[in-house]
């Protein structure tokens, strides 16, 4: 790179400004990513009447963690689905630890919202190929009828005891796949057997 910077100082301005641009941009994926390793996501926390009462809800970690809903105001076409709370702590080590213990079920906010779960903070490649996989999982839950696949941590897990669909309401069809796919793993992991990138189901 100080080669390409040194060799860059007699050339055009053009490809300065090209190169600049790019070290930029590397900068703040740089950090970007740096940020994400140190962040939580928990999904499936519901939400309250107003924001005041959201906010006062408790993420099961420590105050000195930064905790917040995301995003901070919710869209107006969000329809039902609840915002999903990230939460950042000082390291990549202490969110691997406090993962662990997310992921352990011991949680009173984990027992009151039975169908939460925590992930790390996806990258945006990570966000499509999950949305990708929840709506080949919803697919197929739909062809059999019943929940038996679920998506977690980019993989599509079978459940050993599959489960009644959850009720749609009819303004809600649309979102079927998505929800059936994904909502309710996070108090399943005794159930999954197995892991698949595709549900190998007959036609």
């Amino acid at each position: 790179m100080e080669e390409r910077m040194t060799s860059l100082q007699s050339s055009n301005p053009v490809d300065q400004n090209l190169l600049y641009s790019t070290l930029v941009k590397v900068k703040a994926d740089s950090e970007k990513i740096e940020g994400k390793l140190r962040r939580i996501t928990r999904v499936g926390i519901g939400e309250q009447a107003d924001e005041v009462s959201t906010k006062k809800i408790r993420t099961g970690t420590s105050r000195k963690n930064n905790a917040h809903r995301h995003p901070p105001v919710k869209p107006r076409n969000q329809g039902g689905r609840d915002r999903f709370i990230k939460i950042e702590v000082p390291s990549s080590a202490m969110k691997d630890k406090l993962l662990r213990h997310m992921k352990s079920g011991r949680q009173s906010l984990t027992r009151r919202f039975v169908h939460s779960y925590a992930r790390r903070d996806y990258t945006v490649e990570e966000l499509e190929l999950d949305r990708s996989l929840r709506k080949q999982a919803g697919l197929a839950n739909a062809k059999v009828g019943k929940l038996q696949y679920v998506v977690r941590d980019l993989q599509i897990h079978q459940l050993k005891n599959a489960r009644h669909l959850p009720y749609r309401s009819p303004t809600s069809s649309s979102k079927s796949a998505k929800v059936s796919s994904g909502s309710l793993v996070g108090s399943m992991d005794a159930s999954i057997v197995g892991t698949s990138r595709s549900p190998n189901i007959s036609p």
